[in-house]
């Protein structure tokens, strides 16, 4: 409800497995001291309000498994100190946005089974903390960027299987890194890799 966005000195927000429906409150907003938001498995629904962006503090921001649409905030970018993002399993379309760059504390990011659509943005390679990069089932599609190999990536976990339109030799994000694990699958005909997990 709106009063709760009222507690504007509160930490942490946990609401995960609570069945609770609507839409994401722009008043979250005035939360402004939030750490971790967690409202992950729910059956909420409607677009992420941009003013999520304005959650400057916080760490872990859960928003799977809902019923969440439109596009992802180009403001999530602007949340430097964020560890972990779990955007998942939701119905979420439009394309990765570029500013996400900025995530120099990012961990983990899970944007998996929804319908993203276009190219995998460079900018990813930046996010020199990243352990694990879930991708898979949307409808990603071009070359995967050179990037991404990045001296930045050495131990991520990429997944990008069930994106059918991604093409190329994707050899290069795994050939030289015996840390780093790339998951594909057999239907993404147009990809190659001789040291990706099948």
């Amino acid at each position: 409800s709106s009063e709760l966005c009222n507690l504007t000195k509160l930490q942490y927000l946990w609401l995960s497995f609570n069945m609770l429906q609507g839409e994401i409150p722009n008043e979250l907003a005035n939360m402004i001291q939030l750490l971790e938001l967690k409202l992950d498995n729910n059956k909420i629904s409607g677009v992420m309000p941009s003013e999520l962006g304005e959650l400057v503090h916080l760490k872990s921001l859960r928003l799977n498994n809902n019923q969440l649409t439109g596009a992802i905030p180009s403001q999530l970018g602007g949340l430097m100190w964020l560890k972990d993002l779990f955007l998942n399993n939701n119905k979420i379309s439009g394309t990765i946005p570029s500013e996400f760059k900025n995530l120099k504390q990012l961990q983990i990011l899970w944007l998996n089974n929804n319908t993203i659509h276009g190219p995998i943005p460079s900018e990813l390679g930046n996010l020199y903390s990243l352990l694990s990069l879930n991708l898979s089932s949307n409808a990603l599609s071009g070359t995967v960027p050179k990037d991404l190999t990045g001296k930045y990536l050495p131990d991520a976990e990429i997944y990008l299987y069930e994106n059918d339109g991604l093409v190329g030799n994707i050899s290069f994000l795994c050939e030289n890194e015996t840390n780093r694990t790339i998951y594909v699958n057999e239907t993404m005909k147009n990809v190659a890799c001789s040291c990706c997990v099948y």
